[in-house]
């Protein structure tokens, strides 16, 4: 079963990606910020897609994708970067550090769900 990881600060988008991830059959997980999430990876977790907000306090999305990168358990999982419409300028910069795909806040839920099921089905083969 693919896991995924989401890492937001805000309670309610983890929860629009966690009923999402749900309603796909796969594993959730969520961290609230970079820092977390670094904790959340260190218990042996190796998410097959890990959905990191851009814009986060105590650890930014560039920061935590960095992160993620420098870590040769990890540097090959595929990361979803959710970036704000008024800051979609930013999406290269992101890609340039690691990030495989994009997604622009706010989004379509179902447009969101099949994006992710796209992501695992192509990781998957």
């Amino acid at each position: 079963m693919p896991a995924i990881l989401c890492v937001d600060n805000n309670e309610t988008i983890r929860k629009v990606v966690k009923d999402s991830v749900k309603d796909l059959g796969y594993d959730f997980y969520e961290a609230v910020n970079g820092k977390e999430m670094l904790n959340v990876l260190d218990n042996d977790l190796v998410p097959d897609l890990i959905i990191i907000d851009w814009s986060m306090p105590v650890m930014s999305g560039k920061e935590s994708i960095i992160k993620i990168r420098e870590n040769k358990n990890f540097k090959d999982t595929t990361i979803l970067v959710m970036i704000n419409v008024l800051k979609k300028d930013q999406v290269m910069d992101a890609i340039d550090v690691g990030a495989n795909y994009y997604v622009l806040k706010p989004f379509n839920v179902n447009g969101f769900q099949a994006e992710i099921k796209r992501i695992i089905e192509k990781s998957a083969g």
